[in-house]
């Protein structure tokens, strides 16, 4: 990453494919149960709470981060963190505002309704949290994923062979005690590219068949583990993407 964003000492040792896989050793404590840690103050910087008169922006927020020691080598974990470094690098390298790309998204999926996000107080977006769309919209924007990038009224978004790579990467760490894959930022689960949302949403796409999905659901457990709501949820979805009775639908 440091090409693009030098002086970054966060990243700057970091490959784009280490962050997009979340295998990046960072000094970081995301314990949600946890009111002092480090995701709350990522969560001021993205203007979710008012700590402070002056707080960070996104971008000042990545560059005080340090990077910790692994033992292990690349071990995956994720972090939010990842996801919002992932948006300053696209800025980078495209030379354009990230409103603009996610506008672009916007467009090709066709969503009916309004996309909110967060921002910080610079108007950057946020790209780990924050996003309030409908189930039908987030449904259309996973279409537009199983089409491998082919949208409404002729637009395009993305990459189909991304997407292809991600569903057969063999660097993928393996999740949810074995049944699934993380890769490039999705869950990979057989044919399926899938994302939980947090409190148990869950969104998938399968590019075989053209299927895509929502489910809207609410964990009540004390630690709002996904991992095991996923775990039980993946052959439902699976089944029901393969479905000779769930109706395949075209860009228009």
């Amino acid at each position: 990453m440091a090409p693009f964003i030098p002086g970054v000492l966060t990243y700057g040792c970091a490959s784009v494919q280490d962050i997009l896989n979340m295998k990046v050793p960072l000094d970081f404590n995301q314990d949600l149960s946890d009111p002092n840690s480090d995701y709350f103050r990522l969560q001021a910087a993205m203007g979710w709470q008012i700590r402070t008169t002056d707080p960070p922006t996104l971008r000042q927020f990545l560059t005080r981060v340090r990077r910790a020691p692994d033992p292990d080598g690349k071990r995956f974990r994720y972090l939010d963190l990842n996801s919002e470094a992932l948006g300053w690098l696209v800025e980078a390298v495209t030379n354009e505002p990230l409103r603009l790309h996610i506008a672009n998204l916007v467009d090709a999926a066709g969503l009916e309704g309004a996309l909110h996000l967060s921002c910080d107080r610079m108007g950057v977006p946020s790209l780990s949290s924050g996003a309030c769309l409908s189930g039908r919209d987030a449904a259309r924007f996973f279409l537009l994923i199983a089409r491998g990038g082919d949208g409404v009224n002729g637009r395009t978004a993305g990459s189909a062979g991304f997407l292809d790579r991600t569903r057969r990467a063999s660097d993928a760490a393996t999740i949810n005690e074995g049944c699934c894959r993380y890769s490039n930022h999705f869950v990979v689960h057989r044919d399926l590219l899938m994302h939980t949302g947090w409190g148990g949403h869950v969104a998938w796409a399968d590019p075989e068949t053209g299927v895509a999905g929502v489910l809207l659901s609410v964990l009540t457990d004390p630690q709002v583990d996904e991992s095991q709501h996923l775990h039980v949820l993946r052959h439902d979805v699976a089944e029901i993407s393969k479905s000779p009775l769930v109706r395949r639908t075209t860009p228009g």
